[in-house]
């Protein structure tokens, strides 16, 4: 089960992705691997759907 996540970054970007987990999310947006595909912001908020 795949966790469906609407992001946006600090500047109002919307986006989304598709990560394993809540926990794998978490990990990715730690380590900074998680970032706007507009302006490579690292400042993401997020959103879960589940799946």
């Amino acid at each position: 089960g795949m966790v469906f996540y609407s992001l946006k970054c600090a500047l109002g970007h919307d986006f989304e992705g598709w990560f394993a987990s809540e926990e794998s999310f978490s990990a990715q947006r730690a380590r900074g691997y998680v970032t706007c595909p507009y302006c490579q912001s690292h400042q993401i908020s997020a959103t879960p759907h589940g799946s």
